[in-house]
């Protein structure tokens, strides 16, 4: 599997949230804030395959969502190793162009039912996370979009050739 800096981003996202089991808050300036944080019960990513979960307790339990049967249960210290590796391989390649391949950490992806680097180009989301949340006593389900600084800046906004922006000017001055 070969994919870009975005791309292997995604997946690192994924391994380094079940390795960590939180989901913290940041900062205006993405710096993390220690002690504000929510547990993470499942990931849930929708792939070309079929849609997994991946449920965090004492080890990861991968369970397909449409048949509800688990597909295999993995140590978190697996993914906290493969996470490091997914880091340290983005960045020595982050400074060449294009896609490149990590062997062994796209071994380990298949294994947990990873069939691609990123979500389906129709989802939103890139990730969507179940957390509890102390302060409610509830848990909810968001869904996040994943943009990397591990590269180039990511963009907010895609254009293409199908990005159409119509403009209204009002007013007659124009100044420098």
């Amino acid at each position: 599997m070969t994919g870009n800096v975005g791309e292997w981003s995604e997946l690192y996202t994924l391994f380094k949230l079940l390795a960590d089991g939180k989901l913290y808050a940041a900062d205006a300036d993405t710096n993390r804030i220690p002690n504000i944080y929510y547990d993470i019960i499942k990931i849930i990513r929708t792939q070309a395959t079929g849609t997994f979960e991946y449920h965090r307790s004492a080890q990861i339990k991968v369970i397909s969502a449409e048949s509800g049967e688990e597909i295999c249960s993995i140590p978190i210290n697996a993914f906290i190793k493969q996470a490091n590796n997914l880091l340290v391989g983005i960045k020595e390649n982050k400074c060449g162009k294009g896609a490149f391949e990590l062997p062994d950490v796209w071994s380990f992806a298949e294994s947990v039912k990873c069939s691609s680097l990123k979500a389906k180009s129709s989802d939103k989301s890139d990730i969507r996370l179940m957390v509890h949340d102390i302060m409610s006593g509830r848990d909810d389900t968001f869904g996040f979009s994943i943009k990397s600084q591990l590269g180039s800046p990511s963009t907010l906004f895609n254009a293409s050739g199908a990005t159409n922006f119509i403009y209204r000017i009002d007013g007659k001055k124009f100044e420098r």
